[in-house]
């Protein structure tokens, strides 16, 4: 007899069927009443017969192990698991003070709304230096005064650009310890414009953002040396283009601070559905353009760029408006570029390879203000061909001393000076002479027809100059509605009030004795 052996001897149909019961956990509840006393029984039973298994040995191992049950097998095997509860969800934030021994307390986390400012970057250091990573903590000792340290989850490792070289905008972060980001207002080729909370002065303002890479820095610097000449030369605040407030570098990208204006005119083109806008509103319109335009032409810079989109509205209430964008300006003796001014803005001169003037921004305005009357553009080109072949449809072919010294006539012209004239995308073919500028603003006032029709001259020396734009008494008449609206505000007075609201003297004059007791 094996001495591993029980004295016991069970039948077959027994072992078997104690084996395989014992390999379930919850046998006991499956069986029943009369199976579970059995078993019972037969645990009591075997408790005080049966000897322990042996451990595992080397050799065979089916002779060394012990096939029967244990006593601890078959207890293990009545273990009754408590069923499981359901807990409802509560919105009961966890409390971390239950975690904490009562010996321990934490103490107060410094809120930035708590801290005067400026502060220094010392003391910004002893409050947040949790909430700074280490990259931020010494870009802080840069600078003197802190008014503003951000909101938001601050990277490890500091990676401010895109691949396009564009700042990465993370909302309610800072700007220079100062500027708070609000929202993303504008994007362009030149980088990312933001509506900013200046924390020093308490206001909003506009923030443009240049791409971190050379060509559009180069050019940001001639933008801010373009916009500090204006600045200096409009002493008398009338030449209604954006006034530059600071200019900064932070983290590699030049900064230009604006103040920040309502929607610009391509806006509220769109808010009218494109169905043009009043005389009025148009005429006051284009009082203050012209204004911008003789103010740069005194300071010999060109624009470049003027279209709505670059034209905003002070506010909603009243027609005011700014000229922005100078970032492709330059002055007429320092051109850089031949591929400026947007596609339906663009002058015929730029299209041909023509040396171009300040009589550009002109042209520019023709057809901004001709937009503002009908609500489309009058030369909507699916690409420069077709531009030119919009513009000829309506002022016919281009002077032949024009197209002689154009340096890219082989691209629309003929050996013989003819058009090459392409169907467009849509099928259509632009005949030229086959429309005017007459059936186009039909129904137009006829000083503003005239004013359109010498902005869009083919020959750059023959359209109208501002300063006798200004001189027309179409124009004339905005001013002196502007300066009436001006005389009116100052000269009234408490005596002009009561005379046509006499209860108001009475009234004025109670208040007065009530005063007096």
């Amino acid at each position: 007899m094996d001495k591993y052996s029980s004295p016991l001897k069970l039948s077959s149909n027994t072992l078997s069927y104690s084996m395989h019961k014992s390999t379930r956990s919850e046998a006991g509840i499956m069986d029943g009443g009369k199976q579970l006393i059995s078993r019972l029984s037969l645990n009591s039973f075997l408790a005080n017969s049966i000897k322990p298994k042996p451990k595992l040995c080397m050799g065979n191992p089916f002779e060394e192990i012990s096939l029967l049950p244990t006593a601890k097998d078959l207890k293990e095997s009545f273990i009754f698991k408590e069923a499981s509860k359901t807990v409802k969800a509560t919105t009961k934030k966890f409390d971390l003070k239950s975690s904490i021994p009562k010996k321990e307390t934490l103490l107060p986390r410094c809120r930035w709304e708590d801290v005067k400012i400026p502060a220094t970057p010392n003391e910004v250091l002893k409050k947040f230096q949790d909430i700074l990573p280490k990259w931020e903590q010494e870009e802080i000792l840069n600078y003197n005064e802190i008014f503003y340290i951000g909101k938001n989850f601050k990277p490890k490792d500091p990676e401010f650009d895109d691949p396009n070289g564009d700042y990465k905008i993370l909302i309610k972060d800072h700007i220079a310890f100062r500027y708070e980001i609000i929202a993303l207002i504008g994007k362009g080729s030149f980088g990312q414009v933001l509506e900013v909370y200046d924390h020093k002065e308490k206001n909003n303002i506009a923030l443009k953002v240049i791409k971190n890479k050379k060509k559009f820095s180069q050019q940001a610097k001639i933008e801010i040396e373009i916009l500090e000449a204006v600045k200096s030369f409009d002493q008398g605040k009338v030449s209604n283009i954006i006034e530059i407030q600071e200019d900064f570098i932070f983290r590699n990208h030049i900064c230009i601070a604006f103040e920040l204006y309502s929607l610009n005119l391509y806006e509220l083109l769109k808010r009218n559905s494109f169905k043009g806008l009043s005389f009025g509103f148009i005429k006051k319109i284009a009082l203050q353009l012209f204004q911008s335009l003789k103010t740069l032409e005194e300071c010999q810079i060109i624009h470049c760029d003027l279209k709505p989109e670059n034209i905003l509205l002070m506010n909603m209430t009243r027609p005011n408006v700014r000229l922005i964008d100078l970032g492709s300006s330059c002055y007429i003796s320092q051109r850089l570029y031949t591929y400026i001014q947007s596609r339906f803005y663009r002058a015929p001169e730029i299209i041909l390879g023509i040396p171009y003037t300040m009589a550009i921004d002109i042209w520019s305005l023709g057809c901004v203000l001709t937009e503002l009357y009908t609500g489309i553009p009058i030369f909507p080109g699916e690409n420069e061909a077709d531009m030119l072949y919009c513009m000829m449809e309506i002022l016919g072919i281009p002077p032949e001393n024009m197209i002689n010294i154009s340096t890219r006539k082989h691209l629309y012209f003929d050996n013989y000076g003819e058009p090459k004239i392409k169907l467009n995308s849509r099928g259509r073919k632009r005949i030229p002479g086959t429309r005017s500028l007459r059936s186009i603003l039909k129904g137009a006032e006829d000083e503003f027809f005239q004013i359109i029709e010498g902005c869009l001259k083919w020959n750059p020396a023959e359209r109208i100059k501002p300063d006798d734009a200004l001189k027309l008494n179409w124009l004339i008449d905005s001013q002196l509605e502007n300066r009436k609206r001006v005389i009116r505000h100052k000269k009234i007075s408490l005596e002009d009030v009561t005379r046509h609201v006499p209860n108001l003297q009475k009234f004025i004059a109670h208040r007065a004795q009530l005063s007096e007791n």
